[in-house]
């Protein structure tokens, strides 16, 4: 008798449905970290920003605004007053290209404001987006 050596095509076949039942429980949770850590990369640079232009709020606040009342004084307003990002960007504020980790697209300067409100000392920075589609101004959100 001759001694054979080698794998039977039952075995092959086992490790092969051991291998792939292995990838499926891997492999959507390696997508889902990439996807929560595109999340977080996100809502840093949202902080960076909204940090930036609360530094330039209260460097500038009771300068004159390009409106001819002081930033403090629009930010009361139930409007509130905007910040762009080219401001920032041109104080040293923040360096570097600006994008959105989760859409890997970068912020437009001229199209990125910071909108903040002062509702009774509470002040509130919401970074909003130019959407040249619908031609609006969207929050910008880490989803």
């Amino acid at each position: 008798m001759k001694n054979k050596k080698g794998f039977t095509l039952i075995e092959l076949m086992a490790v092969i449905i051991i291998l792939a039942i292995i990838l499926a429980i891997v492999v959507p949770k390696v997508f889902k970290s990439i996807d929560e850590s595109k999340k977080r990369a996100c809502n840093v640079q949202m902080n960076n920003i909204t940090d930036a232009a609360a530094t330039y709020f209260t460097k500038y606040r009771y300068n004159d605004a390009d409106s001819g009342i002081t930033y403090d004084e629009e930010a009361k307003s139930a409007d509130g007053t905007d910040i762009t990002l080219v401001k920032l960007v041109d104080s040293s504020l923040l360096k570097g290209t600006i994008s959105n980790p989760v859409t890997d697209k970068e912020l437009n300067p001229v199209n990125t404001k910071i909108n903040i409100k002062n509702v009774d000392e509470v002040f509130t920075y919401t970074i909003l987006v130019y959407n040249s589609d619908n031609l609006s101004w969207e929050e910008l959100v880490c989803e």
